[in-house]
């Protein structure tokens, strides 16, 4: 995607007062978004969430798609500081996979530029192309690890790696998409648990499966 917005990984002093502008229209827009979809939001409604005048939002983005955009953007990168970050925590690639999925989890709870991000992928039109972008590298990122899984005899399934990565990235949003909307309110920990409990017992070795529902439990149940 064209960068269309100061990241502050890069940014100089001079530019903070910028980049504190921009921030601010993002975290209205996230607010617009997640209320009323993309195609719902005004650009005078994200004006009013993010007390930047129109003009002012105008400077720095020329339209509404540019600050879906930059929404999204924003999304990735934090998404992908935390999952490197989850990463770090461990060398076995299984359980990297479910602290990974945890600390998503925190991100979608707690970060409502990620939530509106992630809202963003499953809109039509003309974003869907950075929706794609960003689901393509999900998948493969997922692959890598799979196959480390399966080197080393953690995962057991005739189903392949990309089969596999598919079906984890729809469990996953699937359920924060249907936690976000019933009526119910499904608790988002407790579902991600549960899908992690149908993996296991679906595709990891058989007397490696208690080690890694016990790690779900000490991740998904904690206060």
């Amino acid at each position: 995607m064209e960068q269309v917005y100061m990241t502050r990984r890069h940014r100089q002093p001079a530019q903070e007062r910028g980049q504190k502008t921009q921030d601010a229209i993002l975290a209205g827009a996230a607010a617009a978004f997640q209320e009323s979809g993309f195609a719902g939001a005004s650009l005078s409604k994200i004006s009013a969430l993010s007390g930047i005048s129109q003009g002012s939002m105008y400077f720095h983005f020329k339209s509404k798609e540019q600050i879906a955009l930059a929404v999204m953007h924003e999304q990735h990168v934090r998404t992908y500081e935390k999952i490197e970050s989850a990463r770090g925590e461990t060398s076995d690639p299984f359980e990297q996979m479910i602290r990974t999925s945890r600390a998503l989890c925190d991100l979608l709870i707690n970060d409502a530029i990620v939530r509106a991000g992630m809202e963003l992928t499953l809109e039509n039109g003309a974003l869907r192309e950075e929706s794609y972008a960003f689901y393509d590298r999900w998948f493969a990122r997922l692959e890598v690890i799979l196959e480390r899984a399966r080197q080393e005899g953690t995962v057991d399934s005739p189903l392949s790696d990309t089969q596999l990565s598919r079906t984890m990235v729809g469990y996953f949003t699937g359920s924060d998409l249907v936690c976000r909307n019933s009526q119910e309110e499904p608790e988002f920990l407790a579902a991600i648990e549960v899908m992690w409990v149908v993996l296991i017992s679906a595709i990891v070795a058989q007397d490696q499966r208690e080690t890694y529902l016990g790690i779900c439990r000490e991740l998904f149940r904690a206060s």
